[in-house]
């Protein structure tokens, strides 16, 4: 078993496909179905259901989830979106911050990063629309605690040369909200990290509504 994700399939099934279960956190059988359209009364669409455990996705959502065997590209590809998005809103020439960059995505994807490939990350026209793109690919299938690993990297990133910036704190939000990371999962990051709370107002969603946190900087040793 993976530290972030499971993996298995259903071999006792046969369905159409074979795609990410985000409740089983596992490589599943599909089959299609029709059920109502809650907003078409009176109309029907086509859904996959997990022939597992019931689950029901819509067709869009299969395409968008990549199975175990494309899940070591698809995370490298998020960390290296995140690592050059964060690194672009800061000081993108500081040694430190780079080095926490490549640590960022040499750590969370396994494989090596050149200099050369995040400076091409860095200037990426579209690298907010990546950032998005790729973390959602990854919001229903990773496990939590390789949510909160991500983020514990990305805040060791933005602290690595200084204080966080306003746009990092934009894009770290984003990226928290994107993956769906419930306030207590940040919380246990910035431990982890060694950041604190402090400085103006970071808002994060959890189970319960909103969380107001204050912005993260890295904690001075005493």
């Amino acid at each position: 078993m993976s530290l972030w994700w499971e993996r298995g399939t259903d071999d006792t099934e046969i369905g159409v496909g074979v795609f990410h279960c985000p409740t089983c956190f596992a490589d599943r059988r599909y089959g299609l179905t029709f059920v109502d359209d809650e907003q078409t009364p009176g109309v029907s669409r086509q859904v996959a259901e997990c022939l597992a455990c019931g689950t029901q996705v819509r067709l869009g959502a299969v395409d968008r989830s990549p199975t175990s065997d494309h899940f070591p590209t698809r995370m490298r590809a998020a960390a290296r979106a995140l690592a050059g998005a964060l690194l672009a809103a800061g000081d993108a020439a500081a040694a430190p911050a780079r080095a926490a960059a490549i640590e960022l995505v040499e750590t969370f994807s396994g494989t090596e990063l050149s200099s050369a490939e995040l400076d091409d990350d860095i200037r990426a026209h579209d690298r907010e629309v990546r950032l998005v793109g790729e973390l959602q690919l990854l919001a229903g299938i990773l496990r939590p605690e390789a949510k909160q690993y991500l983020l514990r990297f990305a805040l060791l990133l933005t602290t690595a040369a200084g204080p966080m910036t306003h746009e990092q704190g934009r894009l770290f939000r984003l990226a928290a909200e994107v993956l769906a990371v419930p306030a207590e999962v940040i919380e246990r990051a910035a431990e982890l990290a060694g950041v604190e709370l402090a400085g103006g107002a970071l808002t994060l969603p959890t189970d319960g509504g909103r969380r107001r946190f204050r912005w993260l900087r890295r904690r001075r040793p005493h």
